[in-house]
């Protein structure tokens, strides 16, 4: 079992990183692996994903919220067990965002990608362009 541990900080407010993050129908749009997400009531979500050409499914439940602070979740079947992520205020009111996965490679070029470390690369791009896309999107006007 692999499990990645990756932070970083964004320019917004803590509760623009949470909302945006919250919102995990978008993930495709910046997480290369992730191709498709169905959210079904807010706890349960299916998720389609492709690595190296090879397509996996699963679901995924929420076991924890705690709103602006963190999020956690279960997954099944698949190689995901799960993760979390938490969301940090800096004085600066940016925000740190840390990622925990826990993973369990099926399959031949799942196994590869964790030795090589392709997972943990793969990680820390996704975690970067959800940095570039939370910092560039445009406020939302207050009602």
């Amino acid at each position: 079992m692999e499990r990645i541990t990756e932070s970083v900080d964004v320019q917004v407010p803590i509760d623009l990183a949470y909302g945006r993050w919250n919102d995990i129908t978008s993930f495709p749009q910046y997480m290369d692996s992730v191709d498709d997400v169905q959210e079904f009531d807010g706890v349960h979500s299916h998720w389609v994903t492709s690595v190296g050409g090879f397509v996996r499914e699963f679901d995924a439940t929420l076991v924890e919220q705690r709103p602006g602070q963190r999020i956690a979740w279960t997954c099944d079947p698949g190689p995901m067990l799960g993760g979390s992520v938490a969301f940090e205020p800096l004085p600066s009111g940016d925000t740190t965002i840390t990622i925990e996965l826990r993973l369990d490679a099926h399959g031949l070029v799942e196994n590869f990608a964790e030795k090589t470390g392709i997972l943990h690369r793969m990680v820390v791009a996704d975690l970067y362009r959800f940095k570039a896309t939370v910092e560039s999107a445009e406020p939302v006007p207050e009602a």
